[in-house]
């Protein structure tokens, strides 16, 4: 049997038996061909080519990335699908794709895919390892004041100590809406090495300190509302490098320090209540420190780690504050003494301590303090080890240290910061300060950038401007 086609030319064509749709007529099968033109190679030719993907545009919605943050992919293409590497996946023309969290430069490569073929693109992201700009600067230059993030979003700065080593009753107001410092009511103690709690109600509570080689047991309040400072208390025992810690309650715990007559270092406590404005004596610590951290624990208890002691030496041991007895009672032991070191309270309730020094070296590794087993645990090394520096936690789950000295080359103020990585356990470098210095302070903003003001460093410089970390 044999079968006849037709192409589009309308010729019959004979042919064997094939699998195109046919009628069966008598004993002649008539073929269809279903697409004109399939019977003609010719004709095939002459059809234009089905169109290739073109890739017309790939960009990022951040130009400068910080580290441990992320970004959006936007690409425009057209004749295939998309797909970028690294996780992002699967992308529609014109709509974002989602990166994850990037903590070094990275290139990322589009491909389309479609007709038989397929075109790529690439686009490297530069992931900034933190940037410091200045701003300020300050009324007036200080070292060893304190930092207090008020309510209303602003810095209030208080006393510390200026050139020639005068301590100062000035204070000042950081805004970070235009950046600038503005001087504001004047404390009725000059005053160094002091402490300020913020109150539940906004206002900041002064407490101790020292003023003119006098140790100081008067307490001050800053009300916001007013811009001026009131006296309130006073603390039943002058100190100086002691801690204040808002406990859950509202009262404030007021801890050791250095006190005025001997054997100096006290291991006496104090609870300030603001409703009465009066300070109460509360229970002793297990031993006598200043320059100690104390930190707030999700529990409600307060860690006191580490600091000086004197001719005991520096304090390797912490205890922990019970609000509800009032009592403190020893937990565990770090892997060396330290004094001028941070203690950040984290996420997950843990407490990382970074850096400080014995009386022989500095400290050269981190650790974290669990609560639920009462132990120290080392939390890798720091790039550079340092004393007198501060720490702050970022919004993006990192640890900020910046300042502070150490060895060699770094024994007159550190201008190298350093970001320690909550989940990879990992110090890196990060941007570098304008200028080196100790005894500055940090102050997480509520626009997610760090002000680092004041300090000085040991060529006899005070540092005039401040500068913010993002």
């Amino acid at each position: 049997m044999h079968t006849i086609g037709w192409g589009c030319s309308r010729e019959p064509i004979m042919r064997e038996p094939s699998r195109r749709i046919a009628i069966l007529l008598g004993s002649v099968t008539l073929v269809f061909m279903t697409v004109c033109g399939g019977g003609s190679n010719s004709e095939n030719k002459d059809l234009p080519p089905p169109p290739l993907p073109a890739i017309m545009s790939f960009t990022s919605g951040k130009s400068l990335l910080k580290r441990g943050t992320s970004t959006t992919l936007n690409a425009v293409f057209s004749n295939g699908t998309g797909n970028i590497d690294h996780g992002v996946g699967p992308i529609a023309s014109g709509t974002p794709g989602a990166t994850g969290l990037l903590n070094t430069d990275t290139t990322f490569t589009l491909t389309v895919s479609g007709a038989g073929s397929s075109v790529t693109k690439t686009l490297t992201l530069h992931v900034l390892q933190g940037i410091f700009e200045i701003t300020g600067p300050l009324g007036q230059v200080r070292v060893g004041h304190s930092a207090t993030l008020l309510l209303n979003g602003k810095v209030l700065l208080t006393g510390g100590h200026g050139e020639w080593f005068q301590p100062l009753a000035s204070a000042e107001l950081f805004d970070p809406t235009t950046g600038t410092f503005t001087v504001t009511g004047s404390m009725a103690w000059a005053r160094e090495k002091h402490a300020a709690t913020l109150l539940p109600g906004g206002k900041v509570l002064i407490t101790g300190g020292l003023s003119l080689n006098m140790l100081v047991a008067n307490a001050e309040l800053y009300d916001p509302s007013t811009g001026t400072f009131t006296a309130t208390g006073p603390m039943f025992t002058p100190r100086e490098q002691h801690s204040a810690t808002l406990l859950p309650n509202g009262t404030i715990l007021i801890a050791g320090g250095e006190g005025a007559a001997y054997p100096y270092f006290l291991n006496s406590s104090e609870i300030y209540n603001p409703g009465t404005g009066a300070f109460l004596p509360s229970g002793s610590m297990v031993m006598a420190r200043a320059n100690h951290t104390a930190t707030l624990l999700h529990n409600g208890s307060v860690l006191i780690a580490g600091g000086d002691a004197g001719i005991d030496g520096i304090r390797s041991s912490a205890e922990l504050f019970d609000p509800i007895s009032r009592k403190f009672s020893s937990t565990g032991t770090m892997s060396m003494g330290r004094v001028g070191h941070t203690a950040t309270p984290l996420p997950n309730g843990k407490v990382l301590i970074i850096g400080g020094m014995d009386r022989v070296s500095y400290a050269a590794n981190a650790e974290s303090y669990d609560p639920s087993s009462g132990g120290f645990t080392t939390r890798g090394s720091v790039v550079i080890p340092r004393t007198n520096h501060t720490a702050t936690l970022l919004p993006n789950d990192m640890v900020l240290i910046s300042g502070g000295y150490g060895y060699g080359e770094y024994d007159k103020g550190i201008a190298n910061a350093e970001l320690y990585d909550l989940s990879s356990g990992e110090f890196a470098a990060t941007g570098s300060m304008h200028a080196g210095k100790n005894g500055h302070s940090a102050t997480m903003l509520t626009t997610d950038k760090v002000l680092i003001a004041g300090g000085y460093n040991w060529d006899s410089e005070y540092i005039p401007t401040a500068e913010l970390f993002f």
